[in-house]
């Protein structure tokens, strides 16, 4: 088990923040959180593609935390936040769709009023999940 708080959610959490839908379900419509498969595109491109069980705290952990620094009312989103790595800077006019097995499918258009731009680069290093990184730095065992 990880140590310290699980407070990664914290800043994701502000009311009026991140959007939900366009459909969420209820605790008993998912036998084990911890085990779902997440898929996330940006621009038709896949940069997620994992389960959660590899999660650095499990559902009921966070829910306890939560509890610990405010009160949770029926029908309260936990948002958890993800590993940063493969997603990559979102900017404006990218289109990203997230599939939860179970949940469903959301796809939305990023705007910025800014219109900042930045580079597009995705960290693979490594220790990377993300597929292009695992064949580039895992060796294939020998036959």
């Amino acid at each position: 088990m990880a140590k310290g708080p699980p407070a990664s959610w914290l800043g994701k959490s502000f009311d009026t923040f991140a959007p939900l839908g366009p459909c969420i379900v209820t605790a008993d419509e998912i036998s084990d959180p911890n085990n779902l498969h997440v898929r996330f595109w940006s621009n038709g491109q896949l940069r997620h593609n994992y389960n959660t069980d590899d999660m650095e705290h499990r559902v009921p952990e966070l829910v306890a935390f939560a509890t610990m620094v405010m009160t949770l009312y029926s029908g309260d989103v936990i948002s958890c936040g993800t590993n940063h790595e493969g997603i990559g800077n979102l900017q404006d006019g990218d289109t990203v769709v997230i599939d939860i097995e179970g949940v469903g499918r959301m796809r939305q258009k990023v705007v910025d009023p800014l219109h900042r731009q930045w580079e597009r680069g995705v960290y693979m290093g490594e220790n990377s999940t993300h597929p292009d990184a695992v064949k580039r730095h895992r060796p294939t065992p020998a036959t």
